[in-house]
């Protein structure tokens, strides 16, 4: 039991730790980090796109699982902060999506009951001056445990499965 806790200490540690990193950008706007990075500049056409994150390697019974996605490409995730338009996939979970910035955002679920995978997970939207690929996007796991608070190792993989222009 001792080490359930202790394990289930760590992961919600990661998220405490990207709580206190959004609450500082909502502190202090102005900093780099925290501002939305622009969708191009003044003049130019944009577009927007959902973009899928699907976890690609199998794993069964997820319990948790947090990860980063850096965007490289010409724009940026639509919304700061837990504005930031994403949703999750799966059903009967606990998820959050934050943004620090354009380029970056910061995905959250957990699933008490578990899910397996490979699966798609979540879907964000950008907006971009250019038709965004699969390798604008950098995608990290930061944390992933199974249902009963134990962390897997390795991490799962994501990437990105589907990029459709919206309306």
């Amino acid at each position: 039991m001792r080490s359930s806790i202790r394990d289930t200490h760590v992961t919600l540690s990661s998220l405490a730790r990207s709580v206190v990193m959004l609450s500082a950008c909502a502190a202090v706007a102005t900093l780099p980090a925290c501002q939305k990075k622009e969708a191009g500049a003044p003049g130019d056409a944009s577009a927007k796109y959902s973009v899928t994150f699907s976890v690609v390697t199998e794993v069964n019974d997820i319990g948790a699982l947090q990860f980063d996605v850096d965007y490289s490409g010409q724009g940026g995730f639509i919304g700061l902060k837990d504005g930031v338009e994403c949703e999750v996939l799966l059903d009967d979970v606990l998820s959050a999506f934050t943004a620090s910035s354009g380029a970056r955002m910061t995905g959250a679920i957990v699933d008490v009951k578990g899910f397996n995978t490979p699966l798609a997970v979540a879907k964000c939207n950008i907006e971009s001056t250019a038709a965004p690929t699969p390798a604008d996007f950098k995608i990290t796991t930061t944390d992933a445990s199974n249902i009963q608070t134990t962390p897997i190792d390795p991490f799962p993989e994501l990437d990105v499965s589907d990029i459709s222009p919206l309306g």
